[in-house]
């Protein structure tokens, strides 16, 4: 029988689905009669899911990149005129 500790070791597997069939079964056997090894397991999932979200967050669409650069009024990649460049006046 697993202790706490050795499902806590395991719980990031087991959300993902990697762990071995024998120490799934053993983990849901555990996770059963713990309570508190349940509660551990459901904040966990919140966890994992919100590290997910503030990941897919980060990503900067390429429509947001172009506006910027439309606002600030910047010239094509690459141009290398004194109008769009003050640094070379």
């Amino acid at each position: 029988m697993l202790r706490c500790i050795d499902v806590a070791a395991r719980a990031d597997r087991l959300i993902e689905g990697s762990l071995p069939a024998g120490q799934r079964l053993a983990v849901l056997l555990h996770l059963s009669m713990c309570v508190k090894c349940r509660r551990f397991m459901r904040r966990m999932r919140q966890m994992l899911g919100n590290i997910a979200a503030l990941r897919r967050e980060d990503v900067v669409p390429d429509t947001l990149i172009e506006r910027i650069g439309e606002r600030l009024q910047l010239p094509a990649q690459g141009c290398k005129c004194t109008e769009h460049r003050p640094d070379l006046h």
